[in-house]
């Protein structure tokens, strides 16, 4: 149909459909802004999605360094997509221990704020404006993360990946409406100042706001105290053997060992934060476990039956790791602690590969009994009486301290 035919019928379709009596140049500018205005909608959606999905990784990187989120994040897939590797890294924390995210968080709620002012007519251009500068910087600092994620860490963060879309979808959409603020009019600077007050404000509460979810802990004066006590404590002789179980290089410049019951709340506590610092320090800890069950059945420095699983899940360890399971088990056993019965141990061992039959054959030997015999030999020469008690090269550690503890222990060791 010709341009002059559409003229002709256009005043007659729009008697047929009652519209008011407009010109097609302004029904056309109705139809673009309703387009505009449903891809502002999406762009504020995105940003709330933003907002939200960072406020998770906040909450996440809180009680991951605080020893309360358990052993495995739902987004650790495999060594390739690792959140837990990436939130414990130095590249997560912005400053003053306050993780990235909650900044993100802030900056998201920030432009959701602006790109909602953006849908005032009189606002738009400015807002528009400065939506599409604070999301192509964040565009660009995803890429950069990216980049630590890829070529240093090389490991992925799935809901890092999630905030790079959301950032890139979001600048895509504002260059879809360049034509709603890209013109050579001057930006209002009082507009403008108005709108970087709100972002400034928005990033602020939000960061205070999700400090709040921090859990809480020890003050400084107390953690450098149990710090220097342990430091100061004598370097003893660990047994070390190539034949006990044990994650991490052989050659590392840390070595931790662990005298623990599998059945004991602290040890499970101790044992996440064990596992937090071998995803931080790959290649500076080993960690060697050494089996120390309260109960009289298998320990003789316990004058009683106190925990009846104890020893049936040292066995089980100690078989599994003959089967080059041991860590597996390890962090298994501790995550099922509450679920722990006489003769069921084995039955949470089933999903991780192991034969069972050997499994079984190897539980009932007298070659487990006197691994466990060994391992509260070693911590009666040691000194070693309750659970957890921990040996860093040498000095003794008895409990879980925080993971901020450990960090300065280690950092105060590596640099002997």
């Amino acid at each position: 149909m010709d341009e002059n035919n559409q003229d002709r019928k256009w005043p007659a379709l729009v008697a047929v459909c009652g519209l008011p009596d407009l010109s097609r140049r302004k029904i056309r500018r109705i139809l673009i802004m309703t387009k505009t205005s449903r891809r502002l909608w999406i762009l504020a959606i995105l940003n709330l999605i933003g907002v939200g999905i960072a406020a998770y990784q906040t909450q996440h990187f809180y009680a991951l360094r605080a020893g309360v989120l358990g052993f495995k994040s739902f987004c650790n897939i495999n060594t390739a997509i690792n959140c837990d590797v990436v939130a414990l890294s130095r590249y997560a924390e912005l400053a003053f221990g306050l993780p990235l995210s909650s900044f993100a968080a802030g900056w998201f709620l920030g432009t959701l704020g602006i790109v909602l002012m953006g849908m005032l007519v009189e606002w738009r251009r400015d807002s528009l404006r400065l939506a599409f500068g604070m999301t192509a910087f964040a565009t660009v600092f995803s890429m950069f993360y990216f980049y630590v994620m890829a070529g240093v860490l090389n490991t992925f963060c799935l809901l890092c990946l999630l905030v790079d879309l959301v950032s890139i979808s979001s600048l895509g959409i504002l260059i879809s409406l360049k034509s709603e603020w890209w013109s050579a009019e001057k930006t209002e600077f009082s507009k403008f100042k108005s709108l970087g007050i709100t972002v400034a404000v928005a990033m602020g509460i939000t960061v205070l706001t999700l400090k709040g979810m921090e859990p809480e802990q020890r003050d400084s004066g107390t953690m450098d105290l149990l710090v220097q006590e342990v430091l100061a404590s004598p370097v003893l002789a660990v047994t070390v053997s190539d034949e006990l179980p044990s994650v991490g290089p052989k050659n590392a410049p840390i070595t931790i060992v662990e005298f623990a019951d599998f059945q004991c709340p602290g040890c499970k506590t101790g044992a996440m934060f064990v596992g937090m610092l071998l995803k931080r320090y790959p290649e500076q800890i080993r960690f060697i476990f050494r089996n120390y069950p309260l109960d009289a059945e298998c320990n003789k420095n316990v004058p009683q039956k106190m925990h009846p699983v104890a020893c049936e899940a040292a066995r089980l360890v100690y078989c599994a790791h003959r089967q080059g399971k041991f860590h597996d088990a390890f962090e298994t056993l501790f995550e099922n602690q509450a679920k722990l019965t006489p003769g069921s141990v084995a039955e949470f061992l089933a999903p991780l590969g192991l034969n069972m039959d050997e499994l079984k054959t190897c539980t009932s030997s007298s070659e487990a009994e006197l691994s466990i015999m060994k391992d509260v030999e070693e911590a009666s020469r040691l000194g070693a009486v309750s659970t957890p008690t921990f040996f860093i090269n040498g000095h003794k550690m008895e409990g879980a301290l925080p993971l901020a503890a450990w960090d300065r222990i280690i950092t105060q060791l590596l640099k002997k």
